[in-house]
Formats: structure tokens, sequence, C-alpha cells
């Protein structure tokens, strides 16, 4: 599930005042009306719905008290979709939900993953003790996973787990990748054609076959993540407040404003690194036999790792999953969840500005992973300077593999790189400056 609003009950919990809030948790409890409530605590129906959100979040009150079941079903089920709607578009989809309707089952979305269909024993207040209505699952039944790879023995994942920022995301990622990353992510290429990626990541690995947990020998896809994970670093850097002297030795400046907290920059590290390990499918074995990868391998994790969701907090875990569901972008068969322009469409500066934050998270590891993927990251900056150079001096983009030759370039390892050996040499250029900026310069 992915939130677009990462603070949002943190926000309204701000706005409430703690007595009335407890007194509207207590009158809830009672199965008091709203009329009663706004009477006794001197609400507006508008105030009354920010309340109701957050007493619904704090307690364990069952939402269907004031919302009758279908709507409950119909709210969570947007709320648990790809994309994180606004109370807008739940209204506009559903008009005959209340935004109290709204508001009171968006509080219950965010209390916990694990709030229960099935009998519970918790009670919504002191008089009563009532089932509870599940909207997650439960995630408490389930046998505890079993490890399934040593990952000392796999090269740099251990050294990287070291140097996340947050105790949390290390234990995260250690269960991830030793208990529920499919074994055949270790040893897949990065790619089940040779023309697709770079020539490092197109290895096949190997497991020892006397110790199946440890790996002898990294296939490309894990060597691919790797790299993603080098280029989101050099990418984070930039972000970084911190300014060194030319020699490198020390700070000598900050410049504050764009930088990650500590469990962002660990959220996109592991988002980098576990991205694809469910390119082969969900299952162990690897299949030398099969033509493509999973086309919906972005999509498994919300499922495959809800058993260890609980080792971060919610806010967190729904901003991972946002970024592993979305590393495809517009090469993914089902829509991008989470897109620039909606951040017009947000009722407030706060949603906006989350929007956004998490846009940015998003963006940052499908970049890594599409540079990452290049086999010409590192031709495509010097040739399109020099096309750019080219075109400056000259006036015009008729420029020749000759002329790229003498500029010091190989124009036969330029297209083996972009993997168009046997077309024009036009449509490496195309690409190298992009479509609008090539038709612009090429009147």
């Amino acid at each position: 599930m992915a939130s677009a609003v990462q603070n949002i009950i943190t926000i309204e919990e701000k706005k409430c005042d703690k007595d009335k809030l407890e007194k509207v948790i207590e009158m809830i409890g009672d199965k008091k009306t709203f009329s009663e409530i706004m009477h006794e605590t001197q609400l507006s129906l508008f105030e009354l719905s920010t309340y109701l959100e957050v007493a619904f979040y704090q307690s364990n009150h069952d939402p269907s008290i004031y919302v009758d079941t279908e709507k409950v079903t119909k709210i969570m089920s947007e709320l648990k979709g790809a994309s994180f709607p606004t109370l807008k578009e739940i209204k506009s989809k559903y008009p005959e939900c209340e935004y109290t309707d709204i508001r009171t089952v968006r509080g219950v979305y965010f209390r916990t993953k694990r709030y229960y269909q099935k009998k519970s024993t918790s009670k919504t207040n002191k008089k009563d003790s009532v089932e509870q209505i599940s909207l997650f699952g439960s995630v408490d039944t389930q046998i505890p996973a079993i490890e399934k790879i040593d990952i000392t023995t796999v090269p740099y994942l251990e050294n990287e787990i070291k140097k996340l920022e947050t105790e949390h995301w290390k234990k995260f990622a250690r269960e991830l990748f030793s208990k529920y990353t499919p074994k055949q992510f270790f040893i897949l290429p990065a790619s089940m054609s040779t023309r697709k990626h770079h020539e490092t990541e197109l290895t096949i690995g190997e497991f020892d076959i006397q110790e199946p947990k440890k790996l002898v020998k990294m296939g490309g896809k894990y060597y691919h993540s790797i790299r993603v994970l080098n280029q989101l670093e050099e990418m984070l850097e930039t972000d970084n407040p911190e300014i060194w002297d030319y020699k490198g030795i020390k700070v000598i400046n900050y410049v504050y404003g764009n930088e990650f907290s500590p469990w962002q920059k660990d959220a996109m590290k592991v988002a980098a690194l576990s991205h694809d390990i469910y390119s082969g499918g969900v299952k162990d074995e690897f299949d030398p036999n099969m033509k493509y990868m999973d086309k919906h391998h972005a999509h498994y994790h919300k499922k495959e790792l809800l058993p260890i969701a609980s080792l971060l907090p919610e806010e967190e875990w729904n901003t991972y999953i946002a970024i592993v569901d979305n590393h495809m972008w517009k090469w993914d068969p089902i829509e991008p969840s989470i897109k620039f322009h909606q951040g017009k469409d947000f009722d407030s500066v706060e949603e906006c500005y989350n929007h956004y934050i998490l846009y940015r998270m998003v963006k940052w590891v499908e970049f890594a992973d599409y540079l990452a993927s290049r086999r010409h990251d590192n031709t495509i900056a010097r040739l399109r300077q020099a096309l750019e150079t080219w075109y400056y001096i000259k006036g015009n983009l008729d420029i020749t593999p000759d002329n790229l030759d003498a500029m010091g370039f190989d124009t036969m390892e330029i297209k083996k790189d972009f993997s168009k050996e046997n077309e024009p040499f036009e449509e490496i250029i195309k690409i190298v400056l992009g479509k609008e900026k090539y038709e612009k310069m090429n009147k």
C-alpha cells in the first residue's frame, strides 16, 4: 500500500485538544450520537471529523459503531489500493459516504496492520467486549520463516546493511534477505536477453552444493541491485548538507533544506537493493529456460514481506512499498500510483509537501535503477556534451561517425553500448539529446 501522505495522522493529532479528544473517545465507547458528542464537546461537524479520525486511530473502537460495514469495506478498499487517495477522491467515487464515514475508517486504517475481523479479546471500552473487523488480516498465525541464505557469503550485502543509519532498518534488511528473498534472486542474470543490461549484469550465479545457504558466485540480477545502490548513493550526495574542503578532509560548511532523514535514506537504500528480488517470481528455484522476467515483480513485496512489516513503523513500511511498487514507472504494466502532477490536487500544504517528499524518494530509486541498467551510462554525458558543442559551433547536427571518431569517440563501441549496432547513428543522437531537444536543434 502506498501512502502519499506520510505524516497525516500525526498532523491530525496535533489539531486535537487532548481533553476533548479523550472525551470523544469515551463518548464513542458509550455509543453516543454525533449530535451528543458535538453538544458535549462544543465541536463543529468539520472539527468532529478530525476528532473521529484521531479517536479511531488511538482507540480500539469498531468503526461499524457509526459506519455500516458495506461502506467500511468500500472505503478501506480504496485506502488499501495501489495509490493513496485523497478524501475528495473517495467522496467522489462513493458520494453516499459522508466525510465523517471516510475519516472514521481512515483512522482505523492508520491504526495498525493487524486490525482483526476475527474474534478478539481486546475491548473497545471498559464496558464492552466486541468482535473486531479485520481490514488488514492477521500475520500473527504465520510460521516464523527459516534462514534460506547466509548473507555473510553474499558479496557486499552485509557491509551495505551495516552502513544503514537506523537499527530497525538493519534488522528489516537482514530478515528480508536471509529469509524472505527467493534464492534465485542471487543467481539470476539481470536480464534473459544479452541486449538489455550492462555486460557485468548478465552472469548466472550459483550456490554451494554441499552448503546450500552459501553463495559461491553472485548472479547479474543481484549485482545490478548493487549498482543501483551505488548510483543512488551518488545521487543522495547532492542532497547531503555537508560541504567538504577541496582535499576532502574536513567539513567547512552546511547547506540545509534538501536533506533526507536517516530512515528515509535507509528506506531508499533497502529498496534499491531489494526492488528486483521477485524478478523471477516468488519461488526459490531458477528456471534457466524462462524467456522473460516476471512483469509484475514490483508488486509482490507488499504481500510476501508482510510478515516482517511490523519491524518498521507503518509510515516507513508504506514508504518502502511505494518505492518498490513504482520502480518500473512507465515500463510497468500497472499504472504508477504516485505522479508529480498529483500534488496540485491536495487540500493542504502539508499534504502537498508530504506527497512531494514521497515522490522524490520514489523517483530517486527509479532513476538510479534506470541509470544502472543502461549499458551506456558512462558514455552518455560525454557524447551529449560533444553533440551540443558541435551544434553551437556549426549551427546544425550534421555530425558523422567520422567526426565523432576524430573527437576521440569509438562510434562502433557507442552503438554496442546502446544496443543499436545495426541502426542509423541518428537514433542514438535522438536518445542522447531527447526527442524534444533533438527536433528543436535539427530544424
